[in-house]
């Protein structure tokens, strides 16, 4: 193991991750998500070591941190905090098909682009609904019209000021979130008004669950022959 600092850190760095999900959504966060994420946390592979992060979870975190199987299918796992009570059924603490990235929430492209770029300074961003949703910056010293809404230069996060994509994907879509429910914004405003919605007769599928539990990076690497992604596609 590392020294008891980093060893910290990795810890805390779980225990957020695990709790910003649950307070966000009312669901869990998935165990193969929260390695992809951490994946890049310092000294990953030497605070493990051969350790599992399943085993050290439990080893280490578990008056924090719980770890959950899908009753439908134990390859999918989540992170729940400690204190969550679990009751009778549990899929409710289960990411839906189509949650495992907050990118897929599909934001109005006017909303994204407000909290993503670069806000020159001493001006102040504003986001308007009528007669649909814009923003526009305006000097700071400027009136500001009532029926806009003012985005805080913190909650805007530009490439340059994080270069990582899923990084920078992840603190916005945290921010748009937040900023929603701090100035109650209906989900009708904020998200695209024509979403793709998934309608395959093969969801739930052994295929469909398959994905869900794999990172991103096993996703982009694993080759299947097309036999064996029919019978998958099959099997319940």
């Amino acid at each position: 193991m590392q020294d008891n600092a980093d060893l910290e850190k990795f810890k805390n760095e779980i225990i957020d991750l695990t709790k910003r999900k649950y307070e966000q959504s009312g669901k869990g966060l998935l165990l193969s998500m929260l390695g992809q994420t951490l994946a890049d946390y310092p000294n990953f592979k030497n605070i493990l070591q051969n350790i599992k992060l399943t085993e050290f979870i439990d080893n280490e975190l578990a008056a924090s941190v719980k770890i959950l199987k899908s009753p439908e299918n134990e390859i999918v796992r989540i992170t729940l905090p400690s204190t969550v009570t679990v009751e009778g059924n549990m899929l409710h603490l289960f990411p839906k098909r189509g949650e495992r990235s907050p990118s897929n929430k599909r934001y109005n492209p006017a909303l994204w682009a407000a909290f993503s770029k670069p806000l020159v300074d001493n001006h102040t961003r504003l986001i308007g609904f009528e007669p649909r949703l814009h923003f526009k910056d305006i000097e700071s010293t400027e009136k500001q019209d009532t029926a806009n809404i003012k985005v805080k230069s913190s909650l805007i996060v530009t490439e340059d000021m994080e270069s990582d994509a899923d990084k920078r994907v992840t603190k916005i879509c945290s921010n748009i979130t937040n900023w929603i429910r701090d100035n109650n914004v209906s989900d009708a405003d904020a998200i695209m008004s024509k979403t793709l919605q998934t309608t395959s007769r093969y969801k739930n599928s052994t295929l469909d669950l398959l994905i869900d539990a794999l990172p991103e990076s096993d996703l982009k690497r694993i080759q299947m022959p097309l036999d064996v992604i029919a019978k998958l596609l099959r099997w319940k």
